[in-house]
């Protein structure tokens, strides 16, 4: 989807993506609680592991850590972004009814 955008061409299924890109948008803040929800279960586990037996929680930790983070800061934002440029593109496309 984006390589066609940065090369011009407008997705023919722009209504869904409009669609679900507004859908995302509605739902950050439930889907920021989750990650939230998430990290404390994480935190909870770590703090279970009083004598560091499996260093694979920590791990664990850090990599969810790490995809909320990207999913946060890039991918939910880069999503949104792109459905508000195909509503600009499909509003200047679409005939005007008088």
């Amino acid at each position: 989807m984006l390589l066609q955008l940065t090369n011009g061409k407008i997705p023919e299924q722009t209504k869904n993506v409009i669609a679900l890109t507004e859908k995302l948008k509605s739902q950050l803040n439930h889907m920021s609680a989750e990650h939230q929800l998430i990290e404390a279960f994480l935190d909870e586990m770590k703090q279970a592991d009083t004598n560091q037996q499996y260093p694979e929680i920590i791990d664990l930790e850090k990599e969810v850590y790490k995809h909320a983070k990207i999913e946060e800061e890039v991918l939910f934002p880069a999503s949104i972004l792109v459905g508000d440029y195909l509503k600009l593109k499909n509003s200047k496309l679409s005939p005007k009814s008088e």
